[in-house]
C-alpha cells in the first residue's frame, strides 16, 4: 500500500491555487494600501455613496488600477 500511495502521489497533479481577495462597502474610498495581493478581486457591492455616473467612473478607474489579474 505504501508503494502504491507513493507512486500515485507523484503522478497526481498538484492543485492550482489562485489567491482570491473579496472587498465590499468601499463607498468611493481609495483603500488600495489595505487590499492584499491576489489573482482575483471580487467587489461584493456598495461601490459608491450615491451611484452617480461621476462616482462610478472614479471607482471604475480605481478598480482598473489595482494589480489583480481578474476583477469581478
Amino acid at each position: 500500500a505504501s508503494r502504491l500511495y507513493n507512486t500515485l502521489s507523484q503522478q497526481l497533479p498538484r492543485p492550482l491555487s489562485s489567491p482570491i481577495c473579496t472587498i465590499s462597502d468601499t463607498h468611493n474610498a481609495d483603500i488600495s494600501a489595505l487590499i492584499p495581493p491576489g489573482d482575483i478581486l471580487i467587489h461584493a457591492g456598495d461601490l459608491t455613496h450615491s451611484g452617480t455616473p461621476h462616482e462610478l467612473q472614479i471607482t471604475f478607474d480605481w478598480l482598473v488600477s489595482l494589480p489583480h489579474e481578474h476583477k469581478i
